[in-house]
């Protein structure tokens, strides 16, 4: 028996697995330290974007549906009444309110500031957040294909939704963006409130208002501020919103009209402007009170832009920085009308700060020019001039019109009475038939036809909604 060699029968040492990876080297982390936070951070969101929307019930994801397609056609008839406002014509703009309503409209629609439209989603109750730091909106522009895009974060679990801290307000600007609250709003409602932010962009929100930089207190001076631009808007927002009625001057509570105290109740009342209550209230009591006697002094708006024309804007902006080339200034100031050169004329006379930079502005690019008031009176000569022989040109097309038009209605008597005659020709031909004095006498059938022939004829006359001829 041979006995097995004993090294040929040891076991084999057993093989050690290696060790397991570092926790911080598997999974994501390791796409962290290969990749980098941008990789892991899009997966993350994608997987819970994935089973966000799987444990969506139908219920809700249809109540969603419903609020994307109510906040678009909010969206549709806002755009629906921009383009009826912006094609207003000309001729029918005598009205400052009228023009001011066109200018606003097509301000909007040709994106000299953005506008968007804010809606609640369908779940906004359990989406509330502190007021402070924003709730979420359903956020859209109105005019996508000219405004740029959304100032906002977009947040990964709330399906693209915008935050934005609306403050309670219909409306609001921010960041020179037009923001419009959805709350079964009014057409007159809309046009309302769309008027008074676009005024505080043409006002520049108080930028032109020299502050008094001497005070003790700024907070006066930005008090002062807001109040004045506020006031701007109020004054043009909507047609006769604020009467002017006789009063006792007891009634007015130191103001010089009704109309100013019904404006600035509506702004001292409300939670939007809480530096102009502070203000206010802050003088309660005291011997010297400068906020309250400006306030009251107050009346005329006195608005750089009183009827929101995107062209006065342009030209306000063109002097705001000293490397705008002096071609675009003279581009911007020949295409004013005498509407815009009236309130030109008018802010250079009540707004110091705009003459002084107006000035600066002349006097690097232009210095042998004349100086801003003589070139807005040349200017206000041309306008006039050419406002005479554009009316001059109207007065002949309607002369023309005029000439056509009644042409045409001499045109339409003389066929009517050309119908008349030949009816009636027929008619005594008809009676001779019937009489006997013709040789062709009136049958029994063709007695029923006419007969027949004129009871339609009635019918059709007296028909409901048939407009006759005069």
């Amino acid at each position: 028996m041979t006995v097995p060699d004993r090294e040929h029968h040891r076991r084999a040492p057993r093989r050690t697995p290696p060790p397991p990876a570092a926790p911080h080297l598997t999974g994501l982390h390791a796409l962290q330290r290969l990749a980098g936070n941008a990789a892991v951070t899009s997966i993350v969101q994608r997987t819970w974007a994935v089973a966000d929307a799987k444990r969506v019930p139908a219920e809700e994801a249809r109540a969603a549906g419903q609020a994307v397609e109510r906040h678009r056609g909010y969206r549709r008839r806002v755009l629906d009444v921009l383009e009826e406002g912006a094609a207003i014509p000309e001729r029918a703009t005598n009205d400052d309110y009228d023009r001011r309503w066109r200018n606003t409209a097509r301000w909007l629609l040709q994106g000299t500031s953005p506008l968007f439209v804010l809606s609640r989603p369908h779940d906004h109750e359990h989406r509330r957040l502190d007021p402070h730091q924003g709730e979420m909106w359903l956020k859209s522009a109105v005019r996508p294909d000219v405004e740029p895009a959304a100032d906002y974060e977009l947040h990964p679990r709330h399906g693209g939704l915008a935050r934005v801290v609306v403050g309670g307000v219909p409306a609001f600007v921010r960041g020179g963006l037009i923001h419009l609250v959805d709350g079964d709003r009014t057409r007159e409602e809309v046009v309302k409130f769309l008027v008074h932010e676009v005024q505080h962009l043409a006002d520049g929100n108080g930028e032109w208002d020299r502050l008094d930089h001497t005070s003790r207190d700024h907070g006066l001076d930005e008090a002062w501020q807001i109040y004045a631009t506020e006031y701007r808007a109020h004054s043009y927002q909507a047609r006769d919103e604020f009467p002017d009625d006789e009063r006792p001057a007891a009634e007015l509570d130191g103001f010089r009209t009704a109309r100013q105290l019904a404006i600035f109740r509506d702004i001292h009342g409300g939670s939007a402007y809480p530096q102009v209550t502070a203000a206010w209230d802050g003088e309660e009591g005291q011997a010297r009170q400068p906020f309250r006697d400006r306030v009251r002094g107050h009346v005329e708006p006195e608005s750089l832009n009183p009827l929101n024309s995107p062209a006065l804007h342009e030209f306000h902006r063109s002097f705001r920085y000293s490397t705008t080339p002096w071609e675009t200034f003279r581009a911007t100031f020949d295409r004013l009308d005498r509407r815009d050169t009236a309130a030109l004329r008018d802010s250079l006379a009540t707004h110091p700060l705009l003459l002084e930079r107006l000035g600066e502005f002349l006097a690097r690019h232009a210095p042998g020019s004349p100086g801003i008031r003589e070139a807005v009176r040349a200017k206000e000569e041309a306008n006039r001039s050419a406002w005479a022989a554009e009316q001059d040109d109207e007065d002949a097309r309607d002369r023309r019109f005029t000439a056509v038009r009644d042409r045409a209605r001499a045109a339409e008597r003389a066929e009517r009475e050309r119908d008349l005659r030949l009816r009636e020709e027929r008619e005594a031909r008809w009676q001779e038939r019937r009489a006997g004095r013709s040789p062709q006498p009136v049958s029994q059938e063709e007695e029923e036809e006419r007969r027949r022939r004129i009871e339609a004829r009635r019918r059709e006359r007296d028909a409901p909604g048939k407009v006759r001829e005069q």
